[in-house]
């Protein structure tokens, strides 16, 4: 079997996949690997690449749910007739939302990152899992700590039961911020400004892992329920495209399951 995606977690439950950059069927400069229409790659190659994931996986892409990230906070709960949303179009996919979640089983849920944080969210008690898009804005907004306590206010979830995973994104050794999100840190968000390591006055390297991890310790998570993939999607360009290195480039997706 190609290695289309490294499995994260494989249970009677569950099952949690990260796409990797290759093997694919798009070509430079979305090589190869690419799960993304957005970023102006051939739509068949995105198709063919969707198509051999699926396959790989034994679920049929139209079992498949797609987002368009909005760099928000603003979640969905996926049902039966959310079902193949965005899976063969980007205009079909659940617009302005950056996190997904369900209690179906055999619906896959996908969020895109390339160095943006994906985040997987499980609770083994009331089978909910969700996937969660982080990028720096929608870090600043909460979003982990919005997701947590949806789950808890409407879902009856118990932070015990809750387990999450952080996927592979921008390390702060190359999370370079300039002036303006440094003055909206320490305008708006000053509990922030601990994950910022200073180069000079007018630039920062921002810790967005350790700020969501922040945000979900906050809600009483057990450490140990919360796994860290800590490789940079900026240093290992075999394995991740980067949109911080390369601009035009492809997408990864982070995708799930209940059984």
């Amino acid at each position: 079997m190609l290695n289309l995606y490294k499995t994260i977690s494989n249970t009677e439950d569950v099952f949690i996949g990260l796409t990797l950059r290759h093997p694919g069927h798009s070509l430079p400069p979305f090589d190869s690997n690419n799960m993304a229409f957005y970023v102006g790659d051939e739509k068949k190659h995105v198709l063919d690449n969707r198509i051999a994931l699926s396959k790989a996986i034994g679920i049929e892409l139209s079992h498949w749910v797609f987002l368009n990230v909005a760099h928000g906070t603003n979640y969905h709960k996926v049902t039966i007739a959310d079902k193949a949303k965005g899976a063969y179009t980007d205009d079909s996919a659940i617009k302005h939302t950056d996190a997904l979640y369900t209690s179906e089983k055999n619906l896959v849920l996908t969020v895109f990152h390339a160095d943006c944080i994906p985040l997987v969210f499980y609770d083994q008690k009331q089978k909910l899992l969700g996937v969660v898009h982080a990028g720096w804005k929608g870090t600043l907004a909460n979003i982990s700590g919005k997701f947590i306590d949806h789950w808890i206010q409407h879902e009856q979830s118990d932070p015990n039961d809750i387990h999450i995973y952080i996927g592979p994104s921008l390390s702060q050794k190359h999370f370079s911020i300039k002036e303006d999100v440094i003055h909206i840190i320490q305008s708006h968000h000053p509990d922030y400004n601990e994950y910022l390591h200073y180069l000079d006055d007018h630039h920062a390297l921002f810790d967005a892992i350790a700020i969501n991890v922040s945000q979900i310790q906050a809600h009483h998570i057990p450490p140990q329920n919360i796994s860290i993939d800590h490789r940079c999607t900026f240093s290992d360009r075999e394995n991740f495209f980067s949109y911080r290195r390369d601009k035009t480039t492809g997408r990864h997706i982070t995708f799930c399951f209940l059984r």
